[in-house]
């Protein structure tokens, strides 16, 4: 079944639904409840049960699990990701799926300026938050390193080593994950980030 919720204000405006499924079954079954003992995942299409990328964890009635889905192989762009259960009766859950989106490297080039949201500065045009971001040293190309200059988004941000990057005065930099199927993000500096501060005196 489809369960859905939604509120209403004071003004009579009722919100967007909220929508989860969920599985009604003989209630005899859950007590106890049996252990779960299979989990596995996919991308776009069922392989079948059983066929999965199976994932490991220790049985029980009720599991919490963390792992990180291998992406390769998967073209770039927008995929759904599939994870299902398996009990010791050999039942299957209904799945869950989320949507991921996997994306290549944007890489700095500094072709035309140092400015961050110039679009020919990038391969891949400017970041958003879904963006891989790499500033790699470019000292013996263009020599144009970024200077953030407005409020910038990304999803993950490497400084490769002997590379700059500038955040301007009352300018930021926001590194988040856009979709809750992807990991954490990371800013990860291995050359040098400097972060211009504002004269409050000012």
């Amino acid at each position: 079944h489809t369960f859905m919720l939604r509120a209403k204000d004071e003004n009579n405006h009722w919100s967007l639904l909220h929508a989860e499924e969920i599985m009604k079954i003989n209630a005899h079954s859950l007590s106890p409840l049996p252990d779960l003992t299979a989990m596995e995942y996919f991308f776009d299409t069922d392989p079948g049960f059983g066929n999965g990328t199976p994932v490991s964890f220790t049985s029980d009635s009720l599991i919490s699990v963390t792992f990180n889905a291998d992406l390769t192989g998967l073209t770039q762009g927008t995929h759904t990701l599939v994870i299902r259960v398996k009990d010791e009766n050999y039942r299957w859950s209904i799945v869950y799926a989320g949507e991921i989106e996997k994306k290549g490297d944007n890489l700095w080039t500094g072709t035309v300026s140092i400015e961050w949201d110039n679009s020919g500065n990038w391969s891949d045009g400017v970041p958003t938050n879904t963006s891989f971001v790499v500033i790699p040293d470019v000292s013996g190309q263009s020599g144009n390193f970024p200077t953030v200059n407005t409020a910038a988004k990304a999803y993950n941000v490497t400084v490769e080593s002997d590379a700059e990057m500038t955040i301007g005065s009352g300018q930021s930099l926001t590194v988040e994950k856009k979709l809750k199927m992807q990991t954490n993000s990371t800013l990860t500096n291995k050359g040098t980030l400097t972060v211009k501060g504002t004269d409050l005196n000012k």
